[in-house]
């Protein structure tokens, strides 16, 4: 059952790529991606949002497992749908700075997206260290202006491990990426939602 839909752009990738192929749709951004999670007409709206770094090859059809990762940790907060937009549109493992340079269209439609948000967390989840490459601080840094302008119904979270597993642990942004948490013993057994305590500058 197909419980979401995703936003792509029209480029496509060129024909030789067929590993891109997606039903034959071989679109090279993806700008949305929503999934709805409640159990009943009557399940109170409750929405997450996660902010991740770039967009995988997931379709509508088929998630991946940072996706999985997502929509488990928001079923397990009770949250009734889940939407995922990116710093980068380019859906690629390999974000580069020539992928930076065509994002015009992606970071205004995160601006207008996150100005309009009412009443739901937003987790930002694009990784630790991403300031620390130069083609990708201008983004974030429009982003995080754009988030200290949000409506104050919303709420900011970050991924956290949860003390019982790691005591001590720096105020990084994570990812919800599985590799990212094979130390901890796997997602599940140590993510948790945490509200972002930091100024956002």
């Amino acid at each position: 059952k197909n419980n979401g839909f995703m936003i792509f752009g029209t480029e496509e990738f060129s024909e030789k790529d067929e590993k891109y192929s997606i039903y034959n749709k071989i679109y090279k951004n993806r700008y949305y991606a929503y999934y709805d999670l409640r159990r009943s007409k009557d399940y109170k709206s409750k929405e997450l949002t996660y902010i991740l770094f770039n967009p995988s090859f997931a379709n509508p059809l088929k998630t991946d497992d940072t996706i999985n990762n997502c929509l488990k940790l928001a079923r397990l907060n009770d949250f009734s749908s889940v939407e995922i937009i990116n710093l980068f549109s380019h859906r690629n493992a390999e974000v580069t700075a020539e992928c930076a340079t065509d994002n015009e269209t992606n970071l205004r439609f995160i601006k207008e997206f996150l100005i309009n948000k009412r009443d739901a967390s937003i987790v930002l989840a694009w990784s630790f260290g991403k300031e620390n490459k130069s083609f990708c601080q201008n983004t974030i840094q429009e982003v995080k202006n754009t988030l200290s302008n949000i409506d104050k119904s919303c709420c900011l979270l970050k991924l956290g491990v949860r003390e019982e597993v790691l005591k001590n642990v720096s105020n990084q942004i994570l990812h919800p990426a599985k590799s990212t948490w094979i130390v901890f013993g796997g997602f599940l057994n140590a993510a948790e939602l945490v509200e972002y305590s930091n100024e956002i500058s």
